[in-house]
């Protein structure tokens, strides 16, 4: 009885670690993948929720993966009715899958008066074929001198 426990006992031990160097191997072919793909560029089409009024926002976005967690990047936004342009410079985190958070400094341009912001985002990347992706976001932009900002909608990218 005691042999067969024992027996038991190594069959699970090497098939865990089996599957543990499965997972080690299939992490270690994303994160080569990331590294030969460090860039994403992307459309956001969504809408902004300000001062009680929601308008129509589109914009571009762009990453810089700098490690497997963290990347910089650039944003641009606008109403069509050119009312408001905002801009910024987010560090982005990724914690976990398709999961980023994203924190930085820009500012907004609204009829003609420039002010400071800090946008605050979150989002999730499901993946699609040929290096595309779509996310949908929600981001919240801390503005000095004028009413503070909700924006969301999804953003369409493209990983190269």
């Amino acid at each position: 009885m005691v042999d067969r426990a024992a027996s038991c006992l190594e069959l699970d031990f090497s098939a865990s670690t089996f599957s543990l160097a499965a997972f080690q191997e299939d992490h270690a072919d994303a994160n080569a993948e990331e590294a030969d793909r460090p860039n994403r560029i992307g459309l956001f089409l969504g809408a902004t929720t300000k001062d009680g009024h929601t308008g129509f926002t589109i914009g571009l976005e762009y990453e810089r993966r700098l490690s497997e967690l963290i990347g910089v990047g650039a944003v641009a936004e606008a109403t069509p009715n050119g009312r408001e342009f905002v801009g910024a410079v987010p560090v982005f985190f990724h914690p976990v899958g398709g999961l980023a958070f994203s924190i930085g400094p820009g500012f907004s341009v609204e009829d003609g008066h420039a002010h400071f912001l800090v946008r605050f985002g979150v989002g999730w990347d499901f993946e699609l074929p040929a290096g595309l992706s779509l996310a949908p976001t929600v981001s919240y932009d801390l503005t000095e001198g004028t009413e503070d900002a909700v924006v969301y909608g999804v953003l369409l990218s493209y990983v190269f």
